[in-house]
């Protein structure tokens, strides 16, 4: 008998792998993604979870929230007056639709959905990617059947009896590199350097990078995702470097997410920001790193996630308010230099089937 299942949240890369698992597995699901048609407030483009979740064939729906945050501010109180909007469109859109389950992957946009549907008496499992669980995590966990964890430490944060270390749902194409990116042919023996800033990008990140980029094209190829707001910068870069530099360039406002694999498996290097997502994919491939963490994410969050890779892996972890071009190019300079030899007392365990585990607990809950 078919399912429906709302699956919502604000991490979309753990919530894509189970759906690729879902479909993998040829599960008589109708899924059905709630979540952010723009990707930031008073923005008019497109959201990537929208556009990545509609190439798989999956309805998109739309809904309108604030966020909960820890800082009054007047932008957070004008958030905070859009939080009962959102409530009030997840209470109509369980009445329009009648999942049988939800799946949250956590932020603000998955709260009113989990909320609404304990009202009507749905099951609900959640997954918490990061180790320093935030504020709508928080209260999901209360409404959820299951709380599912990529991290074992974090389990003295949530109710025992609900919660089920599954680990990090993790990209099939990370797992193993399925094919070769059309941009390879610009590639050449240079050692690659892969710079992103996560799938919206980072404009202080960028600033910070761009000024080095001629420098760096002379020694290495660089594939730099930049998001859409630093983009066109990026092209002028591009159109005044040296012939031979330019080559080995290569900018993106997205990388397309059937090419990560390959790049994250070939990189010598990656300069990145910190989410628990992106740590943990380094981590599994063993790849060395310059983390420079979002100042401003919630409770330090992507800090405490870069010192978890830096324990065990080849990693720098780098303050962005301290940080100049001239420091970043000094440490990229020295972790190049390095062998690429591995600590090997690993005290990381990296969970590779969190998807398929996952599912099997939809399955359960089904029943």
């Amino acid at each position: 008998m078919s399912k429906k299942l709302f699956i919502t949240g604000g991490h979309l890369t753990p919530a894509i792998a189970v759906i690729d698992e879902i479909t993998e597995m040829k599960l008589p699901w109708e899924i059905v993604f709630v979540g952010r048609m723009h990707p930031f407030e008073g923005s008019y483009e497109i959201s990537q979870e929208q556009l990545t979740v509609e190439t798989r064939h999956i309805r998109f729906i739309s809904l309108t929230t604030g966020r909960l945050q820890r800082m009054f501010t007047f932008q957070s109180i004008v958030s905070l007056a859009k939080v009962p909007y959102g409530f009030i469109q997840a209470f109509v859109l369980f009445f329009r639709e009648k999942p049988d389950a939800v799946i949250s992957f956590g932020g603000y946009i998955a709260l009113p959905i989990v909320v609404s549907g304990y009202f009507f008496g749905i099951p609900i499992i959640t997954h918490e990617q990061t180790r320093r669980p935030g504020i709508a995590n928080k209260i999901i966990s209360y409404f959820a059947q299951k709380i599912c964890l990529s991290f074992p430490d974090t389990t003295h944060t949530f109710p025992k009896e609900k919660t089920i270390v599954t680990g990090l749902p993790i990209r099939k194409n990370v797992l193993c590199v399925f094919k070769a990116v059309p941009i390879t042919s610009k590639l050449s023996q240079f050692p690659l350097i892969y710079i992103t800033g996560g799938s919206t990008g980072s404009v202080s990140l960028n600033d910070l990078v761009f000024p080095l980029i001629s420098s760096l094209a002379k020694k290495y190829t660089i594939i730099h995702q930049t998001g859409k707001a630093s983009f066109m910068k990026a092209k002028t870069i591009l159109g005044e470097l040296p012939a031979d530099d330019r080559k080995r360039y290569i900018t993106r406002d997205y990388i397309d997410e059937s090419f990560i694999g390959w790049i994250l498996h070939n990189a010598s290097l990656v300069i990145s920001r910190s989410g628990a997502n992106t740590v943990t994919e380094l981590s599994l491939l063993h790849k060395k790193a310059i983390l420079i963490p979002l100042p401003w994410s919630g409770g330090a969050e992507q800090l405490d996630n870069a010192l978890w890779f830096t324990e065990n892996e080849n990693g720098v972890v780098l303050d962005q308010k301290k940080l100049t071009s001239t420091d970043l190019h000094a440490v990229i300079s020295k972790i190049m230099s390095q062998s690429d030899i591995h600590k090997h007392t690993s005290i990381h365990t990296i969970v590779t089937d969190g998807a398929k585990q996952m599912v099997r607990l939809i399955q359960e809950l089904l029943l």
